[in-house]
């Protein structure tokens, strides 16, 4: 399978486990994922989650077809639920993801699990106001908004 073609695109990956993963990707090559990770071999990353070639059963790009979470099929996903359980200081790192889509399905998460213990769940008014004094995109900040106004 050819994985360069999924570079900066909207991806679904369903790993050899048969977990599903939903986000936009990067195509790392091998010297860059050698450098960066210690690891001579090409992947594709979904954020912080690398997936090499023996990880991934399929790959599919996804189209916006105009529903309520763009080229999404739900308001969020694997990705999201392991951010969350892996806690604030994953969260942290994803809400400065330069996909708005992916911080508004954080989000989404979040309000999800918000009466859910996990650690560094403290904080999240913290994060959310951080998020709202540097985000600019009306989705973005109207949710955060909305969901720190029912977390406190």
């Amino acid at each position: 399978m050819d994985l360069r073609q999924f570079d900066s695109k909207c991806v679904r990956i369903i790993d050899c486990r048969g977990d599903v993963f939903d986000g936009f990707c990067a195509w790392n090559s091998p010297e860059y994922d050698l450098d960066s990770w210690g690891r001579e071999e090409e992947c594709l990353q979904i954020g912080a989650f690398l997936f090499y070639p023996d990880d991934i059963r399929s790959v599919e790009i996804l189209e916006d077809v105009g529903g309520p979470y763009g080229p999404f099929r739900d308001a969020f996903g694997t990705l999201e639920e392991l951010i969350v359980a892996d806690g604030d200081v994953f969260i942290d790192d994803a809400l400065e993801s330069e996909e708005t889509l992916h911080v508004l399905r954080l989000l989404n998460c979040l309000e999800a699990h918000r009466h859910d213990a996990f650690p560094g769940r403290d904080r999240i008014p913290e994060l959310l106001r951080t998020l709202l004094r540097y985000r600019t995109e009306p989705a973005v900040c109207e949710k955060a908004r909305q969901l720190l106004d029912a977390w406190e």
